[in-house]
């Protein structure tokens, strides 16, 4: 989505509220968003973390080019009709950034290819400012651009900036990919710069074990009922239904109960590198894999 300034496009969503920024449409509260910058967005800051060698002078440095990223929404400011929809807008921006660990919300920015990341507003004093300042009331010329703006008029105005933190610092695809296993095969390309890692949906019936394999990097997660002696007894036997989340580390059955169980322990969780992706089960059983391309 574009506009005529030709400033990405960006979308703040949490807590069921959304406040669309450079979109050239209003919010639910009838004002019209705009922002200049997104630091930290286009590429992770300089993490070089020096840690001491044990017992040695020295120090040797740590890899941290995974961690979390803060990202600052700087130099935003919006335009209401009235008083009244300036307040509400506050407010809704208040509440659709309110996000904390376990209630995060969704950045989305449009851009060539349209990607998101999830984000909470934490709530120490380096990270998770809101900062909304009331401007007084001014004529701006009418933007052609923009629908609702077309007149000169008085605006209520307001500066705004936001501080969020995305705890996983990689980048999405909004468009989420959903590719069948045929024959046994699925062919999954990761058009982005990192590892993803999919959820694969299984219906099983009565095979066991299963092999789910990516064949691009070797790796082969293995699916089996282990024998348990008595007591405490058998475990269930293979569910009909398994969803395979390798980023939650996480299996479930078709009603959503925990089958990790059937996960053999000593194989290897995987993700799909960037490019082409081969991914295999073993025998050839219906199933779908399901993800998003990454980007760092």
């Amino acid at each position: 989505m574009s506009n005529d300034f030709g400033f990405p496009a960006y979308s703040i969503s949490g807590n069921g509220l959304t406040v669309p920024v450079n979109t050239g449409t209003p919010d639910a509260e009838g004002t019209f968003w705009f922002m200049e910058d997104l630091d930290g967005w286009d590429s992770p800051d300089v993490r070089v973390t020096m840690l001491p060698r044990l017992g040695q002078d020295g120090e040797v440095p740590g890899d941290l080019h995974y961690r979390g990223r803060t990202l600052i929404l700087r130099n935003g400011w919006a335009e209401s009709a009235s008083e009244a929809e300036r307040q509400a807008s506050r407010d809704l921006i208040a509440a659709a950034t309110d996000l904390k660990l376990g209630n995060a919300g969704l950045l989305l920015v449009n851009e060539i290819v349209p990607k998101q990341c999830s984000v909470v507003r934490a709530g120490n004093t380096g990270q998770g400012k809101l900062l909304v300042v009331y401007n007084r009331t001014g004529i701006r010329p009418g933007n052609p651009g923009f629908a609702g703006l077309s007149s000169a008029g008085f605006k209520y105005l307001l500066k705004w900036q936001a501080e969020l933190y995305a705890e996983d610092p990689l980048k999405y695809s909004q468009t989420l990919s959903s590719i069948a296993f045929s024959g046994g095969a699925a062919s999954c390309p990761n058009a982005g710069t990192a590892v993803t890692f999919p959820v694969i949906t299984l219906t099983t019936g009565a095979s066991d074990p299963i092999l789910l394999t990516n064949t691009t990097t070797g790796q082969t997660l293995r699916l089996h009922v282990p024998t348990v002696p008595i007591p405490p007894g058998p475990l269930p036997a293979m569910p009909s239904t398994l969803h395979v989340d390798m980023y939650l580390k996480n299996i479930t059955d078709g009603s959503g109960n925990p089958a990790n169980y059937v996960r053999d322990p000593t194989t290897p969780w995987w993700g799909l590198v960037p490019g082409a992706n081969a991914v295999t089960v073993s025998p050839s059983i219906a199933g779908t894999v399901v993800y998003r391309s990454a980007w760092i």
